[in-house]
């Protein structure tokens, strides 16, 4: 998994140990919950999972509505994923979302009811199979073991310490494109860049990363 003998951590907050997990009071957090940012749920109501409070279900509101138009966006591809399938785990459990834009959001209307609201960078990454219990693998580096695989524990935040990027790919340090990642040696945080996601780890750079089948 990263480490320090590679690698280098960038950013603010708490120091990274040899194993490149992230030390002090950030330490490797808490999985996220049903309730934390990303998770299930409207944007501003007061049920259902995610961006709502409590443990309700979020469903989508009746009546006729106009067909909205998604707004430009630094992330391309979220734009292309309206009208798209996603999916996303919560509890263990596989949900498939279908994904449409409702202003000033995209939205994921889950199998189940439960639906989601979602920024462009948000609903880029989960198209791209990023998402909380998720598995990747990522590529620290020959000197730090190659490709380690482990599941998504949730966004990158500053209590979490500094990031861990390989030498000679610190312009990949950017924290609203980093997640917390349970390597089987312990947990990082790494910067998944859209510009470093590959299909496979043949002939591929350090700082690589693909999504794993779910």
């Amino acid at each position: 998994m990263p480490s320090s003998s590679g690698g280098a951590q960038t950013g603010v907050g708490a120091s990274c140990g040899s194993s490149g997990q992230p030390s002090g009071s950030g330490g490797g957090g808490a999985r996220a919950s049903r309730g934390g940012r990303g998770g299930r749920g409207a944007r501003g109501r007061s049920s259902g999972r995610g961006r709502g409070q409590g443990k309700g279900r979020g469903h989508p509101d009746k009546g006729p509505t106009q067909p909205p138009t998604p707004p430009l966006s630094s992330s391309p591809d979220a734009e292309d994923l309206v009208g798209t399938t996603v999916r996303r785990s919560f509890d263990g459990t596989w949900f498939d979302g279908e994904v449409s834009f409702e202003h000033p959001y995209y939205r994921a209307i889950y199998s189940d009811g439960d639906v989601s609201d979602l920024t462009a960078l948000e609903l880029r990454f989960l198209g791209d199979g990023v998402s909380p219990e998720a598995k990747l693998s990522f590529h620290s580096g020959d000197l730090d073991g190659g490709w380690s695989e482990g599941p998504v524990v949730e966004p990158y935040r500053k209590k979490h310490g500094k990031l861990w990027v390989p030498k000679g790919h610190e312009s990949q340090a950017s924290p609203e494109h980093s997640w917390l990642v349970q390597f089987r040696d312990g947990v990082a945080a790494v910067a998944l860049p859209a510009e470093r996601k590959v299909e496979e780890r043949t002939d591929n750079p350090p700082g690589s990363w693909m999504a794993l089948s779910n």
